[in-house]
């Protein structure tokens, strides 16, 4: 929670990020997200991982045949609303539309951001190697656009807000 207070202090008054930590917190994200068993984060991570199945079966089996978990990288992704794992730019894109949709945008993103280092994914062979490539792909630049296309457009798992 300490990056998400971080992120709305450094764009908000301070009793405005104060309200904004509160209502992503009570209003956004399902309760007991952050609670001390994380239980809604890992219903999340169950989540996430059958719509890799789903939509990105090539990746599932490789992953599945290298015994590599998705969660392993993409937790810190939910529990930080990706601060520390998009560049700025294209967090803030995703912030614009996780508090406008909810927190089905984690879901949304991660699943497009597996999708657009699918291939770069299938030539690592242990959790270790992906989760350095994933690390160094924080430091690069996204096309926000295409992420949002990837989100919104080529995966339809959730019906968008009306």
């Amino acid at each position: 929670m300490n990056m998400i207070a971080g992120m709305l202090i450094f764009h908000l008054e301070e009793e405005t990020a104060f309200w904004g930590l509160v209502a992503i917190l009570e209003m956004i994200m399902p309760s007991g997200y952050y609670s001390t068993d994380l239980l809604a984060a890992r219903a999340d991570q169950i989540i996430f991982q059958q719509l890799v199945e789903s939509k990105l079966p090539y990746l599932t089996a490789y992953l599945k045949n290298q015994d590599i978990d998705l969660s392993l990288f993409s937790f810190n992704w939910f529990m930080t609303i990706f601060i520390d794992s998009l560049p700025m730019d294209a967090v803030i894109r995703l912030w614009d539309v996780f508090l406008l949709e909810g927190h089905k945008t984690l879901l949304r993103f991660s699943l497009a951001l597996v999708k657009l280092h699918e291939y770069s994914l299938m030539q690592h062979h242990d959790s270790v190697s992906i989760f350095n490539m994933f690390r160094q792909t924080a430091r690069c630049f996204y096309d926000s656009k295409l992420i949002l296309k990837l989100a919104f457009a080529e995966f339809h798992p959730f019906p968008k807000r009306s």
